[in-house]
């Protein structure tokens, strides 16, 4: 998501934004994912240490293409 301020000078709810984000990362959400239009998810340090990204939560939903020194690249499934 980035920066929440850049979101709102875009006229983006970054509140709601920051929500879904967060339920992707815990729920692995595939509604979510497709909403958005997310084909990728990159799970790294920071998404873990800063919020709890849980890389088990994507293995229905996603095939792992990159792991690599604690970064997971994901594929989203159609």
């Amino acid at each position: 998501m980035g920066y929440p301020g850049h979101l709102w000078t875009h006229g983006i709810d970054f509140q709601q934004r920051a929500h879904d984000v967060d339920s992707i990362f815990s729920t692995g959400s595939t509604q979510l994912l497709h909403k958005y239009g997310i084909g990728y998810v990159l799970i790294g340090p920071v998404e873990v240490t800063q919020i709890n990204a849980d890389p088990a939560v994507f293995s229905e939903t996603t095939q792992q293409v990159f792991d690599y020194n604690g970064y997971k690249l994901l594929k989203v499934l159609p």
